[in-house]
């Protein structure tokens, strides 16, 4: 009933704006559901408005504005998100600007819980919306709180990367680490460790040059450095984050626990981030007390990927744990069976040993396979390509490649169409297969109570698939 109203682009101003007034007046404001109604109502007006556009404040009192804007925010991904972020653009265009109530002494109330506080909840808001709602909510005086959670339009800013945003707050006096009411029934993460959580290298340069406590905890005892080490990328952002340190002459608690009693360096190795394990060593991690993470450790961290469509997943678990364990071996530390025996349960409980079908005839017979020719498994040059690694048999293939090479590789997701899956366990097979003879050994002699020459074992050892050897290893270790 009300879009018959505006059937027509040419209808003035002043028309435009009596419509919205009148829709405006049919809502029961009382009635959410009305409520919600009055955003759809509004929606062909301003979808396409052109020209001058109104000031709301003669058209909707600021609560009510609030409120919409927080239930524009309530849909991520349909058509009703479509239109909720409409309206926001809309409301920030028309140059509205939230005014904050005072208390008896003239002071802004700052306890409000706005549409910027619920940005967090919604997966991915889009960097449009999060500029129009600052556009809105623009006052950096006033560093408004959700009373429930203790988050604050300072802590979303630092979460969707708003260096300006953060500026302004800092500028005004707001303290980085924006310690949360004690009254509040959910502890949020400080300000730098939501930046770090999402690499805002900038913004987390800003608030540690303001003062921010490179060393707070969260809730679960996390400090920066674990948010660092929690992450899945093996960037810079670690050694970013030291420089950044020694420069304002602060220091950084390499071996801080969190609550669980792990420290960085254990989180690092859980994360599977050979690079960022050699920049905590390099900073003075603790190695020689040292504990190698507990398979249940790796399968906590490993939970947190199950949503991830990684090509080369098995490759990438393979090439990690080796990876970062043949850093902790360059260093001093000596591999226990405990430690070889996670990496061999993990490895066989993600289908790292799993064999394509058509595993020979596939990789050393199929023709077709001379387009991974122009695939290089390291970036310099000159690298083997794919193509060359597959041709080439046993202990040469083993010797072309490291397991950083290898890791690299899996990590840079490159697409073969129908051949990924083989391609990802072949390389598996590959490289594994020194790590998992080296082990396999000793333990084979073993199970032949040292009846046959080392000699005679070597060689049966050889000729068997990883999956055999570690089948192998695992019916003589036991965990203690």
């Amino acid at each position: 009933m009300y879009w018959e109203e505006y059937e027509s682009d040419e209808h003035p101003y002043q028309d435009r704006l009596a419509i919205l007034r009148r829709i405006r007046e049919r809502v029961n404001w009382d009635s959410v559901e009305e409520r919600r109604d009055l955003l759809d109502r509004f929606d062909p007006v301003i979808s396409d408005w052109k020209g001058r556009l109104p000031d709301l404040r003669g058209i909707l009192r600021k609560e009510e504005i609030d409120w919409l804007l927080s239930e524009s925010t309530r849909h991520s991904y349909d058509e009703k998100h479509d239109r909720g972020k409409r309206f926001i653009g809309f409301v920030a265009r028309s140059g509205y600007e939230d005014e904050p109530e005072v208390d008896e002494d003239g002071k802004p109330i700052s306890r409000l819980a706005t549409a910027l506080h619920r940005l967090p909840r919604i997966h991915e808001p889009g960097a449009q919306i999060v500029l129009d709602l600052f556009r809105v909510y623009s006052r950096y005086d006033v560093n408004y709180t959700d009373s429930e959670t203790g988050l604050t339009h300072f802590h979303v800013a630092c979460k969707f990367d708003q260096e300006n945003v953060v500026s302004g707050f800092l500028e005004r006096g707001q303290h980085p680490d924006c310690l949360p009411s004690t009254s509040c029934s959910v502890v949020v993460d400080p300000p730098l460790h939501l930046a770090l959580r999402r690499k805002h290298a900038r913004v987390s340069e800003l608030l540690l040059r303001g003062g921010a406590d490179p060393n707070l905890s969260n809730e679960d005892g996390w400090t920066p450095l674990h948010v660092i080490c929690n992450r899945d990328d093996d960037d810079e952002l670690a050694k970013l984050f030291f420089e950044l340190n020694d420069d304002i002459h602060r220091t950084v608690q390499v071996d801080a626990l969190d609550n669980k009693g792990r420290t960085p360096l254990q989180w690092a190795a859980t994360s599977l981030l050979p690079d960022l394990v050699d920049v905590l060593l390099d900073r003075g991690a603790d190695l020689a007390n040292f504990v190698f993470p507990t398979e249940n450790h790796f399968h906590e961290r490993f939970e947190d990927w199950r949503y991830h469509d990684w090509n080369y997943f098995q490759l990438r678990v393979a090439s990690g744990l080796l990876a970062c364990a043949e850093r902790f071996e360059r260093r001093g530390y000596e591999l226990s069976r405990s430690d070889v025996l996670t990496i061999m349960k993990l490895c066989n409980v993600h289908g790292v040993f799993r064999r394509p079908v058509y595993f020979q005839e596939f990789w050393y017979n199929d023709e077709s396979l001379s387009t991974l020719k122009e695939i290089k498994m390291r970036d310099n040059d000159p690298s083997p390509s794919l193509y060359d690694l597959i041709r080439l048999r046993g202990k040469e293939q083993e010797k072309l490649l490291a397991y950083m090479d290898y890791f690299k590789f899996a990590r840079a997701e490159i697409r073969l169409d129908s051949h990924v899956s083989s391609c990802n366990l072949h390389l598996c097979e590959i490289m594994m297969r020194g790590f998992c003879r080296r082990w396999a050994l000793d333990s084979f002699v073993q199970l032949t109570r040292y009846r046959l020459p080392i000699l005679c074992c070597d060689m049966i050892v050889d000729r068997l698939m990883n999956q055999d050897l570690c089948n192998i290893y695992l019916a003589t270790t036991q965990v203690v």
